[in-house]
């Protein structure tokens, strides 16, 4: 049994990753189209940072004909295994973000009112590909308007203790827009903001974003940063339903080349 869950884990990574290396094989296609009608003169810019989320969730689910199933957990309470890593491409005005999300959480929860016990094993990719534009450039500050595709996928078992066990494997992808800031403070300090909302009911009913992070930058190439991240999304389509928030600080390492 063990031996069965271990590898059916393994396997929701594998096609997590497959997921991600897709979004980045696009990426690297839409930037080296999009890179064309950028200005010759203006040089490639890459930043990647693998960064450490301090993930609490705090929602509502509901799996197939089963009632509400209220959970509340922390990352490093109950985490099997993660992987995350954001960055960015730019080119004279224009930029393409991107980000991927691996969680893999066991945790307790209840339902029917605290009425029954039950475990919840969730595993979840969340990944996003957004285009930019750059509205603004002082020299110390920069923002940006994008607009692009967040990626969902969420395997949820729900086991009641001494009873039924319900699962749902859903995917689906919602349209975001949303503006990205950039001020250099000065002597290697900066600080960075990200707000975009999303969903419309393409694919979610609604999400909305605000991420706020300060750091310090050791030179071009390296720099640190910690900040606060809360995702907040509304999914309803049988047989999940999903209200919940992803909130946290996080803490990350920019690597510029």
């Amino acid at each position: 049994m063990k031996k069965s869950t271990k590898s059916s884990r393994l396997d929701h990574f594998c096609r997590a990753m497959r997921r991600g290396f897709g979004q980045l094989a696009l990426a690297v296609g839409v930037v080296l189209v999009s890179s064309t009608t950028a200005l010759a003169e203006d040089d490639w810019a890459f930043r990647v940072s693998p960064y450490a989320w301090y993930l609490n969730i705090d929602g509502d689910f509901t799996v197939q004909e089963l009632n509400g199933v209220d959970a509340s957990s922390t990352l490093f309470d109950d985490l099997d295994g993660a992987f995350m890593i954001e960055g960015e491409v730019t080119k004279g005005p224009y930029a393409l973000f991107g980000e991927f999300n691996y969680i893999d959480l066991d945790q307790s929860a209840s339902a029917a009112g605290g009425f029954f016990g039950v475990d919840v094993e969730v595993d979840g990719v969340m990944s996003s590909l957004s285009a930019g534009y750059q509205l603004v450039d002082t020299g110390a500050s920069t923002v940006h308007a994008f607009a692009g595709v967040r990626s969902w996928w969420i395997d949820t078992t729900v086991k009641f203790r001494r009873l039924q066990t319900r699962s749902v494997d859903k995917s689906w992808n919602d349209p975001i827009i949303g503006l990205r800031g950039s001020t250099e403070i000065g002597d290697g300090f900066f600080i960075d903001g990200v707000t975009d909302i999303g969903g419309f009911g393409v694919g979610s009913e609604f999400q909305w974003e605000v991420i706020g992070r300060g750091g310090y930058a050791f030179n071009d190439h390296i720099a640190v940063a910690v900040g606060y991240r809360y995702l907040r999304v509304d999914f309803d389509e049988n047989p999940l339903i999903l209200d919940a928030e992803f909130k946290g600080p996080f803490a990350a390492v920019d690597i510029r080349f």
